[in-house]
């Protein structure tokens, strides 16, 4: 199956149709919540011909909540985030960058800790792959990929706040 890729106005624009909605929709200020996170995350892109190791890259991100019930919240968010791989012979750096749009909800199991669902399109931004190079100026040489590609995913987790 086959997704149309959007241009990073297009998927702006599709993120900001469902984000509006949803703040409209909250009449109640405590039914309503935007946070901001920082952090990292383990990931290892996938790839035919090369045994990858994971690697820990950042991510940011801004998101969304509207309380449907003391402990469900629908959620929307733009993320931006990396994904790479390492190699151990020859030396080889995978990295590719990513917004991320989001809309999925979230249940609370305790008052800190929930589990949530989202379906989230991944707008493909950048990919580069580095290697040792004697030649290059500082000894690293980053070439363009053509690999790798934008695309839809659905995400589950369990987290803390």
């Amino acid at each position: 199956m086959k997704f149309k890729i959007l241009s990073l106005f297009q998927s702006l624009a599709l993120w900001l149709v469902i984000l509006f909605p949803l703040i409209s929709l909250a009449q109640e200020p405590d039914k309503q919540v935007l946070s901001i996170a920082a952090g990292a995350g383990l990931s290892k892109l996938e790839n035919d011909t090369l045994s990858l190791q994971p690697v820990l890259q950042p991510a940011f991100s801004v998101d969304y909540s509207y309380f449907i019930s003391q402990k469900t919240a629908l959620i929307t968010g733009l993320q931006y985030f990396m994904i790479g791989g390492n190699a151990n012979s020859p030396t080889i750096k995978f990295r590719n960058q990513y917004l991320g749009f989001s809309l999925g909800s979230r249940y609370y199991l305790l008052d800190f800790l929930f589990i949530e669902a989202n379906l989230q399109y991944s707008q493909l931004l950048a990919q580069h792959y580095k290697v040792l190079d004697g030649n290059a100026a500082n000894g690293v040489k980053r070439n363009e990929n053509t690999r790798y590609n934008s695309q839809f995913e659905v995400i589950g987790g369990l987290g803390m706040e």
